[in-house]
């Protein structure tokens, strides 16, 4: 990227380290200013269930000015020889 505000489509990598469940929540914010501290920011929950190999993500809350209405995730499930992805171009409305 060239600046905060620019427009980036490429998936986001989700690195999975199995062994566990857990849980994560993904911030983002406008990248520029301090809105954020006005709460103009976005989360998503995402957990991570072991036993079912599974990851929920959630749908985003909160808002800002420049949101990403689609967000574009590749999932990747570490193994001890190499990482390998679960879905290619897994995707999420939010």
């Amino acid at each position: 990227m060239q600046y905060a505000a620019q427009q980036d489509d490429t998936p986001l990598a989700l690195h999975i380290y199995p062994g566990a469940d857990v849980g994560y929540t993904f911030y983002e914010d406008a990248g520029d200013g301090c809105g954020y501290e006005r709460g103009e920011f976005a989360l998503i929950d995402m957990h991570w269930d072991d036993a079912a190999k599974q990851l929920r993500l959630s749908a985003h809350k909160g808002s800002y000015t420049g949101v990403h209405a689609v967000h574009h995730f590749k999932v990747v499930l570490v193994t001890p020889s190499n990482g390998r992805s679960m879905e290619q171009g897994a995707q999420r409305r939010t």
